[in-house]
């Protein structure tokens, strides 16, 4: 324990090994998020189509689709 305080207050710090891990970590949440927003996004394109198959399926039983009028 005192052995690896005293290697962390003298040792030399990698900056680059911090920034890496801090991207790591930055890119891991954006990852996070895009799952979300793509799951969301999928359920609401199935229920989009729901509407649009609801839709037809009044058009067509109130003699709208087909019709020159």
């Amino acid at each position: 324990m005192m052995e690896d305080a005293r290697i962390a207050a003298t040792g030399t710090i990698d900056e680059e090994a911090i920034k890496k891990g801090k991207l790591d970590e930055f890119q891991a949440q954006i990852d996070a998020t895009n799952s979300v927003y793509a799951d969301r996004l999928a359920q609401s394109r199935v229920q989009g189509q729901g509407r649009l198959g609801t839709g037809t399926a009044m058009q067509a039983r109130g003699g709208l689709l087909g019709s020159d009028f």
